[in-house]
């Protein structure tokens, strides 16, 4: 304490995070890709510093001023780094198939400690699944987060509050496929092609997934802060607040393992190897709160509590492949400017006719804004929002006394309030980061999208983005 009116508040948090066990070292990943599986990231110190102070500015506790500046550290998901334990290329099982005059000697006790690793023509045992591996010098997840916040009371029990909250990554995961041999090219609307076509990957090595994990700093967020509070009496009170926020990452995580982080963390058309932070999953632009409780004598506690927010970010991609990179559904469509003009897209005919197809995308994307206004390019991340959600829950407490003064309660909690009063009110709009839209169907003009072929679709009029059968969009009661 400074003095009677100002507190700072001040330390230093130390991580070392250590590993018992290595995985074992592969050989031939070594020797194809120059990385050694054996490698983890064990034994770094890091240092979180952190400051925060608490200053009564007029010294009557009506102004208060607050904030902090610090380095926050935390453990990822300990899946993540159990990725490179088990699949280092040498756990697990290897699959031998053999058939006719070259099959293997019969399996027997005699061969059960020594099985066959080859068939009698010389095929071996496929190579197995993907690789993920850790750097030696990678550092768990770290974000420098700052915050001031201003409290005012406005006289009759209401108190104001402004806040701002900015956070920004200073270590944080970023995955990539060290298989790919690199960008072959583009495609005719800038797309960078790591193959010729679909499902084609032009690779290093042997295997078609090799997955890495690096550290990237470009991830921030930022939101502010509005509140009210007011205590109308002993009995009765209420709060209302509103949240503007934005995100921006270079990679939304959600997923459990390093095939997944990869292949879901981001649609994008550049260069895997590109850091660029866009709009993040985890944004929820516009936030509202309010809630109040009242007690009445009889001991009985109501609380009601509303939330509304910004529906999810979200893309459309392709049913499959358009990068050629060896994975599907992580591909943002082109949005033609004229759907009907063959030289910017073209659909397959079947079912609808081509024309017809061209009619309804059209309309489709003049129907979207998030579509419309992208018309001429490649649709960028998360560039789309899911619709405005509104979520009431009620809770209900009866307390009892008993002995010396003790009390016992019973509470009922009813979710989503307001489909139990309509069932068409309560409804929550489900999607995922990426949804799709268009199914390819095959190529025209060659079989190299980096040469001048041209990639054909059909697009399934009145195409389901939202999914409003899911557990959110029913009430639910516990007791």
């Amino acid at each position: 304490t400074v003095n009677p009116q100002f507190t700072l508040t001040y330390g230093l948090r130390a991580d070392l995070p250590m590993f018992a066990n290595r995985p074992p070292t592969n050989p031939d990943v070594l020797a194809q890709y120059g990385r050694d599986t054996h490698n983890i990231p064990s034994g770094h110190v890091q240092l979180s510093p952190r400051v925060g102070f608490n200053w009564d500015v007029t010294g009557d506790g009506v102004n208060q001023l607050r904030g902090g500046i610090g380095a926050f550290t935390g453990h990822p998901a300990y899946v993540w780094l159990s990725n490179a334990f088990q699949n280092s290329g040498l756990s697990g099982v290897r699959l031998l198939t053999c058939s006719g005059r070259n099959a293997p000697p019969a399996f027997t006790s005699a061969t059960a400690s020594t099985p066959p690793a080859a068939c009698a023509n010389g095929v071996t045992a496929s190579t197995g699944g993907e690789i993920d591996l850790l750097q030696s010098n990678l550092r768990m997840p770290q974000t420098l987060r700052a915050s001031l916040g201003y409290d005012r009371d406005l006289g009759h029990h209401l108190i104001g509050t402004v806040e701002g909250l900015y956070t920004k990554a200073v270590y944080a995961p970023f995955y990539y496929n060290l298989a790919l041999a690199g960008p072959q090219g583009t495609d005719a609307h800038g797309r960078v092609m790591y193959g010729p076509r679909p499902y084609a990957p032009v690779l290093n090595g042997s295997r078609s997934a090799v997955i890495d994990v690096a550290n990237e700093n470009k991830d921030h967020y930022y939101n502010l802060t509005g509140k009210l509070t007011r205590r109308f009496a002993d009995r009765w009170e209420a709060t209302v607040a509103y949240t503007y926020s934005r995100g921006w990452d270079v990679q939304s995580l959600t997923s459990s393992t390093a095939y997944s982080q990869y292949r879901y963390g981001r649609v994008w058309a550049g260069n895997q190897m590109d850091q660029t932070a866009t709009r993040s999953a985890f944004e929820q632009r516009h936030r509202i709160v309010a809630q109040g409780s009242y007690t009445f004598p009889s001991l009985t506690t109501a609380s009601l509590i509303y939330t509304g927010g910004s529906g999810i970010p979200y893309a459309f991609v392709y049913n499959s492949d358009l990068n050629g990179n060896g994975f599907s559904y992580d591909d943002p469509i082109y949005v033609p400017k004229d759907a009907s003009n063959l030289s910017e897209i073209q659909f397959d005919g079947n079912s609808a006719s081509q024309a017809q197809q061209a009619a309804a995308f059209n309309q489709f994307i003049d129907a979207n804004p998030c579509l419309r206004s992208q018309r001429g390019h490649i649709m960028g991340r998360n560039t789309c929002t899911a619709p405005w959600s509104n979520m009431v829950n009620l809770s209900l407490r009866q307390s009892f006394k008993t002995l010396q003064l003790q009390r016992i309660s019973l509470q009922l909690d009813v979710f989503n309030l307001l489909n139990l009063l309509n069932n068409k009110w309560g409804r929550q709009a489900f999607t995922y980061s990426e949804v799709s839209l268009l199914s390819y169907k095959g190529m025209t003009g060659g079989n190299d999208l980096t040469k001048g072929a041209t990639p054909i679709f059909h697009f399934y009029s009145n195409p389901t983005v939202f999914d409003y059968n899911n557990l959110a969009s029913n009430y639910q009661m516990q007791l």
